[in-house]
């Protein structure tokens, strides 16, 4: 019981703030994006490298179990797009949808509440190899431009220096 009230209960009032905040305040989403990739997205995985405690052949596997099932999901939206016939725009939705998933958030106080704190350590991981691939590729991929280009927007990100 107190794991729920210690997990629960604050999403629950994160959530509740959130919606009611939104009703209220009328938000620049674009600058909101800005804020959680430069700022808080690269602060919120500093904290939790600091914080977790796995061996290194542990987070080599999660590691690399994490990006070879997205780029087999990659391959996947990427055949499937073309035989489908879709256009740029949607097959490059369908390809970032399959690709990258949105594992933070909830997930990590969802996986904290069901296989406590071994299996936080583990999604932590899990989190930091999807944001590295969500924001650090991410927004090359979808930006689109030649590779150097694309390869250049990706570097100036934060979120590579806050993990280094």
């Amino acid at each position: 019981m107190e794991a729920l009230l210690n997990t629960v209960v604050p999403v629950a009032f994160i959530v509740l703030t959130g919606y009611l905040v939104g009703k209220r305040i009328d938000f620049d989403l674009q600058t909101l994006s800005k804020l959680s990739i430069y700022v808080l997205v690269p602060v919120l995985i500093f904290d939790a490298m600091l914080r977790a405690k796995l061996t290194g052949a542990s987070v080599l596997g999660i590691t690399a179990g994490f990006f070879l099932a997205s780029l087999g999901l990659y391959l996947l939206a990427l055949g499937l797009s073309r035989w489908l016939r879709f256009e740029q725009g949607t097959a490059k939705a369908m390809i970032a949808s399959a690709t990258f998933p949105n594992s933070g958030n909830m997930g990590l106080s969802l996986t904290f509440f069901a296989l406590g704190q071994p299996g936080l350590d583990r999604a932590i991981v899990f989190f930091i190899a999807s944001s590295v691939l969500m924001f650090g590729l991410g927004p090359a991929f979808l930006r689109g431009g030649g590779f150097l280009q694309s390869l250049w927007f990706t570097l100036k990100l934060p979120l590579f220096w806050a993990l280094a």
